[in-house]
């Protein structure tokens, strides 16, 4: 049984569109239109291109969602990506500078310096 859609991330993709541009020898399109619909990383787009370009029918026994049966990081829990398998190396995901103490630390340090170089002189 053939599906026409792929849930990837919580989004459902058009399979026969990524078949379509899978043939027409344009996997970079195809990997760009799974970035954009499921917002995953690109090592996870291409090989989920791969895979169908070696196999057509490659996901049709997920009857879940692709990201979670294959371990591909979700990028859309809370902003850090959190893998359900450890598969990859390298990857990272840079978190939010709230909160960031980087000009307090200027400061801070500016003003040690400062009183150093006047006990320093006088």
């Amino acid at each position: 049984m053939q599906q026409s859609t792929l849930l990837i991330n919580g989004s459902h993709l058009d399979k026969q569109k990524l078949l379509h541009l899978i043939e027409q020898n344009q996997k970079l399109e195809a990997i760009k239109y799974i970035k954009a619909a499921t917002r995953v990383d690109l090592e996870s787009c291409k090989e989920i291109v791969d895979n169908l370009s070696e196999d057509p029918n490659y996901y049709d026994n997920y009857d879940d969602d692709i990201a979670e049966a294959t371990g591909i990081i979700d990028q859309r829990d809370s902003g850090h990506g959190k893998a359900k398998k450890s598969r990859r190396k390298g990857g990272h995901v840079i978190a939010s500078s709230q909160g960031s103490s980087k000009p307090l630390l200027i400061a801070f340090i500016a003003f040690v310096m400062l009183l150093v170089l006047y006990f320093f002189y006088f």
